[in-house]
């Protein structure tokens, strides 16, 4: 963790009634400034149907317009999806000692473990939010002893995500008018995927902060499994909409990767997680990423290209190497 700031959790367990400072936000970033419930939900899309082609016209609006959907209908028991999220629900109810034996070394390219992430500097102001993260399988750390069921749990969790993803890149692949193996082949063989888990604990000043900071996704896709309890909120026409949340649904959202190989046609979104002062909350974010030699570049013929040619390797060592900041970011890979 950042020496000399606990975890949420423990302030919150030791009874903390204000913010420290280190949390509290700017007040043009704060919450309670301009998020709009007054605009359209984000789209829905049936993932039974995407061989039909108005629901694949419905996906491939979704993805120019809003860069997020509901996905309903994917084939993952809720079951499992239940599972998933009692074993993380579990490992954050570890005692601090043991999540925190969990911490991991960082490197350009993986950061995993238990703790903070994207704090260059010690005047980064701090989400209200615990992280655990890793890579599936682990690379930089051992599966967790605890929950007992953990590995299990999160092996097949993890394979029927990732085979989902592959799905919806043929998917999108096919809204573009392409060959459906166009982006899976383009993530190569190495394809890798990891999973971010996010507890928000109750705050006692939730309108000073945020549970994570205003950003896209610097991966290829993210599919996103939420508790009841709602937080996140997507910018879409310059204010913070709310997502709702729905049963047996994961929100699917596309990264910068997929912007940059659709040539800016597909759109990552700034998207930002807020807190409340009565519940907690808890999401894990699946990302789907190429491998970290894939060459990324615009993959869409006849369209003038907006981005350079990079590697993965060099893009996710921008990224890493800098606080959340919208999709400032993007700019690195723009010609």
């Amino acid at each position: 963790m950042d020496s000399g700031v606990p975890a949420v959790q423990s302030l919150v367990e030791n009874g903390t009634a204000h913010v420290p400072q280190r949390f509290v936000r700017p007040i043009h970033d704060r919450p309670s400034k301009f998020s709009s419930p007054d605009l359209d939900d984000i789209p829905v899309i049936n993932a039974s149907q995407l061989s039909d082609k108005i629901e694949l016209q419905k996906l491939d609006k979704a993805c120019r317009e809003w860069g997020f959907f509901q996905l309903t209908d994917h084939g993952i028991p809720p079951a499992l999806m239940q599972s998933a999220r009692g074993v993380i629900r579990e490992f954050f109810r570890l005692p601090q000692e043991e999540k925190e034996s969990y911490t991991a070394s960082s490197t350009k390219l993986r950061r995993e473990g238990y703790g903070r992430y994207f704090l260059p500097s010690k005047d980064t102001v701090l989400d209200w939010g615990d992280v655990f993260f890793h890579a599936l399988p682990p690379v930089a750390l051992p599966w967790p002893v605890h929950p007992a069921e953990y590995k299990e749990t999160i092996q097949a969790y993890g394979a029927q995500v990732r085979s989902l993803a592959l799905k919806l890149l043929a998917a999108l692949s096919r809204a573009l008018g392409q060959p459906p193996e166009l982006f899976g082949d383009a993530f190569g063989p190495d394809a890798h995927s990891s999973l971010r888990m996010n507890y928000y604990p109750p705050c006692p000043e939730p309108d000073l902060v945020l549970g994570l900071s205003p950003h896209s996704d610097g991966v290829g896709i993210t599919i996103l499994l939420q508790d009841e309890v709602e937080g996140l909120q997507i910018r879409k026409n310059g204010e913070w909409k709310p997502v709702k949340s729905m049963p047996d649904a994961f929100v699917v959202n596309i990264g910068d990767i997929l912007e940059v190989m659709s040539n800016g046609i597909y759109k990552s979104v700034e998207h930002r997680a807020t807190v409340s002062s009565g519940n907690a909350r808890m999401s894990a974010a699946f990302f789907f990423s190429p491998g970290f030699e894939a060459v990324l570049k615009p993959l869409v013929p006849d369209e003038k290209p907006l981005f350079r040619e990079l590697t993965f390797r060099e893009f996710i060592t921008a990224y890493m190497g800098n606080a959340l900041n919208g999709k400032q970011h993007l700019e690195y890979a723009k010609l």
